[in-house]
Parts: C-alpha cells; sequence; structure tokens
C-alpha cells in the first residue's frame, strides 16, 4: 500500500511540476524574448512578440510556443468541456508558431487587417479565456477552503478578462485604426505590451488552476502527515 501511495505521489508532484513549469515558461517568455534581442543580439525592442519571429530570437519563439501547445494538448481537462477547449488552444498556439506574421513588419499597411497567424493568435487567447470564465469553477472542490477557493475562480476571471480585453484591443488596431493612427500605435511597440498582457493573463491562471490542485490531492503523504 506504501508503495502504491509513495508512486502516486511522485506522479502527482511531477503533474503539479510541470504544470507550475508551464505557467513559469508563459511568465517568462516576453522578458526573455525582449531582454534576449536586446542583451544578445543588440536588437532593438520589436513591435509585437510576433515579430520576434523574423529575428535571432525566432528560435526560443517558435520553441516555447510549440512546447506550451504539446502541453496544453496532451493534457487531460477536468472536464471534457475543459480538455476540447485546452486541445483547441493546443493547437493554435502550434499555428501562432508556425504561420509567421507578415515579415514586412506591424507598421506595414499589409500587416494590418486578417491574416492565419492573426487568427489562431485570437483562438487560442479566446479558448483560454473560455476555459478561464466558464469552466474554472468545474474543477477540483475537496481539500480546498471555500473563501480560497472562491478567490481562484475570482483571480481566472479576471485573467479570462484581461484576455478578452487584450483581443479587443488588438483587434480594435488591426481592423478599425485608420492607418495614421495604427502606424502611431505601432511606433509605440504597444501590441508587444498586449501580446504580453495577455500572455501573463494566462501565466497567473495556470498558476491559480496549479495552486487550486495542489490543495486538492489531499492523499499525498506530507499532507496526509500535516492533517494528523
Amino acid at each position: 500500500m506504501d508503495t502504491i501511495s509513495n508512486v502516486g505521489s511522485h506522479i502527482a508532484s511531477t503533474y503539479l511540476r510541470l504544470r507550475r513549469g508551464m505557467a513559469v515558461i508563459a511568465l517568462l517568455f516576453p522578458p526573455i524574448l525582449l531582454i534576449g534581442g536586446i542583451v544578445i543580439f543588440g536588437r532593438a525592442p520589436q513591435t509585437s512578440m510576433s515579430a520576434y519571429y523574423h529575428t535571432e530570437m525566432q528560435d526560443v519563439f517558435v520553441g516555447v510556443l510549440c512546447a506550451i501547445g504539446a502541453f496544453l494538448f496532451l493534457y487531460k481537462g477536468f472536464t471534457w468541456k475543459e480538455d476540447i477547449a485546452l486541445n483547441v488552444a493546443g493547437v493554435c498556439a502550434v499555428g501562432v508558431a508556425l504561420f509567421a506574421m507578415d515579415p514586412k513588419g506591424d507598421c506595414a499597411a499589409t500587416a494590418s487587417g486578417f491574416s492565419i497567424h492573426g487568427c489562431f493568435a485570437t483562438a487560442f487567447f479566446l479558448a483560454i479565456s473560455y476555459v478561464c470564465v466558464f469552466l474554472f469553477s468545474d474543477g477540483p472542490s475537496s481539500g480546498i477552503p471555500e473563501k480560497l477557493r472562491a478567490r481562484y475562480v475570482t483571480i481566472a476571471k479576471l485573467c479570462g478578462t484581461v484576455m478578452l480585453v487584450c483581443i479587443a484591443a488588438a483587434l480594435t488596431y488591426a481592423f478599425l485604426l485608420p492607418s495614421s493612427a495604427r502606424t502611431f500605435v505601432c511606433g509605440l511597440n504597444a501590441i508587444f505590451w498586449i501580446e504580453a498582457f495577455a500572455v501573463w493573463a494566462f501565466s497567473v491562471f495556470w498558476l491559480v488552476k496549479s495552486l487550486e490542485y495542489d490543495h486538492a490531492i489531499s492523499w499525498l503523504p506530507w499532507r496526509r502527515k500535516a492533517g494528523t
């Protein structure tokens, strides 16, 4: 029985570490692109995270997105709805990496409007926002204090809202702003920060979800000892 328990605790702790690891990778993704480009390659800050595909940071950009996409696709959601939404998000993350933005850059006239890259990015954040806002409360509840779980749900919904606001801002930039305003906004690197805040919201959501699971796994040996 102890052997089964030890194996189970090992699997559970590995699972939680993988979850936290992905949250950390997402959290560091924007600054790694920004600082890595400046310090290692002497690149000026790019107008968007997607623009780093066309720099020396391309391998980092593609590698991180493919890693996150593979994890989300292979990860089993707590419900079938969450599982489908995360599968969609995983496929879209890989799509963002493989279908690059316009090489002319965000400020080019041809860079605005419809693109396969933009569709994948929008669908990714919509899928994650859906999980945050509508499905987070369907997660585990045993072993989690009611007030703490309510706080987690609130944070998750806030993260989903931030991602939706970022999507709205990006779509406004791409489709509604006149050319002169779009050039001005692009020159401020605003798209980079819109994308960065959306990625950070995803990271916070995933970390909070990991903490929720951590509380829920009450059968782990160290939790049994703490409860005795």
